[in-house]
């Protein structure tokens, strides 16, 4: 059932790397996720707003498994939505093998 609703949010958030590619997105980070590890699965583009600022994953709560970011700088993917508890920091080399606790994101230059 995840997986639906996963690939349903995914097929929504395909749009997000031509709103990435603008100049008025400049500011703020792409990270692509997928629900399998090792780069595989369902995938998505999330965009993570302002550097320094906290987002939520929304309906990839707990479903992100591999991450990697498509630009310079690096995005934290934290364990709870209000970008608090653990953390990982992900650049363009990633992170192949994530446990089910990604809640927020949050980008850095």
């Amino acid at each position: 059932m995840k997986k639906k609703v996963l690939g349903a949010v995914a097929a929504a958030v395909m749009l997000v790397p031509a709103l990435a590619a603008s100049p008025a997105h400049a500011a703020g980070r792409v990270l692509h996720v997928w629900d399998g590890t090792g780069w595989s699965g369902i995938s998505a583009w999330l965009y993570t707003g302002e550097d320094n600022y906290c987002t939520s994953v929304g309906a990839w709560n707990d479903g992100i498994r591999s991450a990697r970011t498509e630009s310079s700088g690096t995005v934290e993917l934290w364990e709870h939505i209000n970008c608090t508890g653990y953390s990982i920091t992900v650049d363009s080399s990633g992170y192949s093998n994530i446990g089910p606790w990604v809640s927020a994101i949050k980008s850095h230059s």
